[in-house]
């Protein structure tokens, strides 16, 4: 099974706390590198994936994650289980 996208109303009525508008309602943001999403660490959906994305990358946004949202790239063919 999939994990809706962060700020898709499906991932909403599964308890996601991920920016609504800032994912541009589940689309992402275009980047050069891929689609990315805002993502919440206290996400029941989604803040796992990126708590784990965080820790492989040696904590490298830990700047960022002051503010309990950062970008990851998760890919929205269902790579974005939480």
């Amino acid at each position: 099974m999939t994990t809706p996208n962060p700020g898709s109303q499906e991932a909403q009525k599964g308890g996601c706390t991920c920016a609504v508008m800032g994912n541009h309602y589940r689309q992402g943001i275009p980047m050069p590198d891929g689609v990315q999403f805002w993502i919440n660490d206290d996400c029941p959906l989604h803040g796992k994936k990126a708590r784990e994305l965080r820790e492989k990358a040696g904590g490298i946004f830990n700047s960022i994650n002051d503010a309990k949202q950062y970008m990851t790239n998760i890919s929205t063919s269902g790579g974005n289980n939480g």
